[in-house]
């Protein structure tokens, strides 16, 4: 998580990209998307985005990313579970 929000803080994204694209991630993918959208990267946050496992999550990504129909498709993923 710290080395997450220094190459985000840093606004080193190239290697944190790598970083996310080469290990799985044991702290999840959120603090990635999060980080790639706050520096306004929404190409590098739109393939980590299915890897969150909340739905919820997903379409709140989705939408900042101005992909509604995916978001709804999240939604719709959240509500099957239920």
């Amino acid at each position: 998580r710290i080395k997450i929000r220094a190459l985000s803080t840093s606004g080193n994204l190239t290697e944190l990209n790598m970083m996310a694209t080469l290990r799985s991630s044991p702290v999840g993918y959120e603090l990635f998307v999060e980080a790639f959208l706050r520096h306004g990267r929404n190409e590098l946050a739109k393939p980590f985005v299915p890897r969150v496992k909340n739905p919820e999550l997903q379409a709140v990504y989705y939408t900042q990313m101005g992909m509604e129909e995916e978001a709804q498709a999240a939604r719709a993923q959240r509500q099957e579970r239920a």
